[in-house]
């Protein structure tokens, strides 16, 4: 079986994206994702949106590939270099640590993103000091909006999906979000239900990093910020010589492997971090 990241269509004045993946093999199944946001006005580099939009369809394809995780992979016009796909590779196998170790899937050797050999140059921007600050609705992200307006700082909010719970604290805080919305292909859900098919934890937190990346290059934003605090830093188990996190993607390793690759890869100008690193969740 062999997985195909298939590509996107965008249409940022309309305020929607959507990305294509395939099945083929035993099973021979199409799938699309929409992302949706507000209607873009602002001119990106055309280099830019191509790079943002080819990695978040990298990690939104986490959700799809899961379902028989086929060991062949495949990109259809492959920007991979042999550095970003090991980055790649780190990000599947840690992040479907869990996913794997509930699923007893021996998972050594099963990630092998394909590579060419041209690295994506990383595209400059000119940006204002702008901080987009993703709200979950817990107290993680309350607390960093705390701090931030007490100190100061120019922020605004960005939700993907909506809760009646966000939108309370977006209104305490006193700012509307910018509205992000993912919509799974429903037979994600349908084939969730059959037997031989997997299911389990994904790294939600790495896709909302991209997304929040994706929104900070189309409204103008230099930093995104997140509420992961200290305990995201360790896991509980251990599994074929791996320590298995379940929130890895919120991690301090985590966020060191996004910015660099960002900076290396994407913009040097936009930066991924956490106010609440060095805090347990009792501090916060």
């Amino acid at each position: 079986m062999k997985f195909i990241f298939k590509g996107y269509e965008s249409k940022l004045e309309k305020g929607e994206i959507l990305f294509n993946f395939a099945l083929k093999g035993k099973k021979n199944v199409d799938f699309t994702e929409k992302i949706s946001f507000p209607p873009v006005t602002a001119k990106i580099p055309e280099n830019l949106l191509k790079s943002i939009l080819n990695n978040l369809m990298i990690i939104l394809g986490i959700s799809y590939w899961k379902l028989y995780c086929p060991k062949e992979i495949i990109i259809n016009d492959n920007f991979l270099s042999k550095e970003q796909a090991e980055f790649w590779n780190t990000v599947y196998t840690k992040g479907l640590g869990e996913f794997f170790y509930k699923n007893k899937i021996d998972f050594r050797g099963l990630m092998q993103f394909p590579f060419v050999e041209n690295a994506q140059r990383p595209v400059p921007l000119s940006r204002e000091e702008r901080m987009l600050l993703g709200l979950g609705g817990g107290k993680d992200s309350i607390v960093v909006a705390e701090d931030l307006l007490k100190r100061n700082k120019d922020f605004d909010l960005f939700t993907v999906g909506t809760s009646q719970i966000q939108q309370e604290v977006a209104s305490v805080i006193g700012k509307k979000p910018i509205l992000i919305k993912r919509e799974l292909d429903p037979k994600l859900f349908a084939l969730n239900k059959e037997k031989g098919v997997y299911n389990g934890h994904i790294p939600i937190s790495a896709i909302y990093a991209f997304l929040g990346l994706m929104a900070s290059v189309f409204y103008d934003y230099n930093q995104v910020v997140v509420g992961n605090e200290k305990s995201a830093n360790f896991g509980n188990v251990e599994y074929l010589g791996e320590i298995i996190n379940h929130q890895w993607s919120k991690s301090e390793e985590f966020e060191k492997l996004f910015n660099d690759y960002v900076k290396k890869f994407i913009t040097p100008d936009i930066t991924y971090s956490s106010p609440l690193r060095q805090m347990n969740e009792l501090e916060v």
